[in-house]
């Protein structure tokens, strides 16, 4: 009976001992591991999370396309000068106004850091009042966004000629 406490005690000790040095670290890499798993479980779930709100958001673009066309028509990117200059040579000629002359201008540096920049360009037209009219009609309804900032006429020295029309507009793209 003596021996056998003392073989307990000294089993549960090597117990003690064999779990404290062999079974705790063993069992901290497991707790480690486990951790790491719920966290790249909970990361994949985020990304799925993402990956989903993107195809909702295609298939929302894609039903939006025409609006979305309508947009880049109206603010495409850049200047885009020769869609620019070809629009206000047919708007011109359907307003029965002549384009003389048209001159692009750069946009200040400043302008730089914004989203919606601004470019400029000069006209000069020739023609009467009424085609004048017309041809800023087809500017405004048109769906880029043209504003006509300045407007000067020079009255014709007989009565023949047309009057010259110079005007000074804003374009607005990204």
């Amino acid at each position: 009976m003596k021996y056998a406490i003392i073989i307990v005690a000294v089993s549960i000790l090597i117990s003690l001992t064999l779990g404290i040095f062999l079974v705790w670290p063993q069992y901290r890499g497991f707790r480690d591991i486990q951790s790491q798993l719920n966290q790249k479980e909970l990361q994949l779930e985020n990304q799925n999370k993402y990956i989903q709100s993107l195809k909702v958001a295609k298939k929302e673009m894609d039903e939006r396309s025409d609006i979305v066309s309508k947009i880049e028509s109206a603010l495409p990117i850049g200047s885009d000068a020769p869609s620019l200059l070809e629009f206000l040579q047919n708007a011109s000629a359907s307003s029965g106004i002549s384009l003389d002359n048209i001159s692009l201008e750069k946009a200040s540096p400043g302008d730089e850091k914004e989203r919606v920049k601004s470019h400029f360009f000069s006209a000069e037209l020739s023609g009467s009042y009424f085609s004048f009219k017309n041809f800023l009609f087809a500017l405004e309804t048109s769906s880029r966004l043209i504003e006509v900032e300045q407007t000067n006429f020079s009255v014709p020295l007989t009565e023949g000629q047309s009057a010259l029309i110079k005007i000074r507009a804003r374009i607005s793209s990204y």
